[in-house]
């Protein structure tokens, strides 16, 4: 079984969205989006939802899933949709079950310019600098 394969596998059995039923169709296509590293197609489809701070059953953020999933080599697609998902308001001090952050993940995988820039909004929240 390739990567995707498995990955998808997990979000099928384990990481149901924990919203409303009608809105589950539209996060599984952003999931599925994400799980192809289709930057493009997971903003157009991020574009069209009025809530991007959504969960899953694992507490599992959208930017987690992004900078978990991608890989490596798609460091400034990831880069440019953690920008947008900041500029909508989402919060990168969230923990998922796991007790990790999307700073943990985007620096698990190496995403270096990423990894700066969620830490940068970070310290922004925590310490209230403008």
């Amino acid at each position: 079984m390739d990567l995707s394969a498995g990955i998808a596998m997990m979000f099928k059995n384990y990481e149901r969205f924990s919203c409303a039923k009608h809105l589950q169709k539209d996060w599984m296509e952003i999931f599925n989006s994400i799980l192809k590293a289709d930057a493009v197609k997971t903003k157009l489809l991020l574009e069209k939802q009025l809530d991007v701070d959504i969960k899953t059953n694992l507490k599992t953020t959208i930017l987690m899933l992004i900078c978990k999933t991608f890989p490596a080599n798609k460091e400034d697609d990831v880069y440019s949709l953690a920008v947008y998902l900041l500029n909508r308001g989402v919060n990168v001090d969230e923990i998922d079950v796991f007790r990790k952050t999307a700073v943990h993940y985007a620096e698990d995988n190496g995403f270096s310019k990423t990894t700066k820039l969620l830490l940068s909004c970070a310290l922004i929240d925590k310490f209230n600098i403008t």
